[in-house]
């Protein structure tokens, strides 16, 4: 989280010419509140830009999400979200258990 943390400072501080930031949670009260202000304004700082959006799924579990939208709530995931080009999976893992395997292809 730390390395999140100084990328959005850096991200928030320099201009982002056409990426947009979207961010992705089932679980936002685990995050730092510090950190959620700051992928907040970095949403709402790059909403308009159109080349090129990138999804960042912060303390996000596929079977939260299922859970939710099994008990009638919308999946965190937008509906209007395109098929992945690429998916990097941080922290060393070599795995992609508990993601959203039914959006890679």
């Amino acid at each position: 989280m730390k390395q999140l943390d100084q990328a959005l400072d850096e991200w928030l501080v320099n201009n982002q010419c056409q990426i947009a930031y979207r961010f992705v949670s089932t679980s936002p009260e685990k995050i730092n509140a510090s950190i959620l202000n700051k992928m907040h304004e970095l949403q709402l700082q790059t909403a308009t830009n159109n080349d090129l959006t990138v999804y960042l799924y912060v303390s996000y579990g596929f079977s939260e999400d299922v859970t939710q939208m099994a008990t009638g709530r919308e999946s965190v995931v937008p509906s209007n979200m395109s098929e992945p080009d690429l998916l990097i999976r941080t922290s060393g893992e070599q795995r992609l258990s508990n993601f959203c395997m039914c959006h890679l292809r």
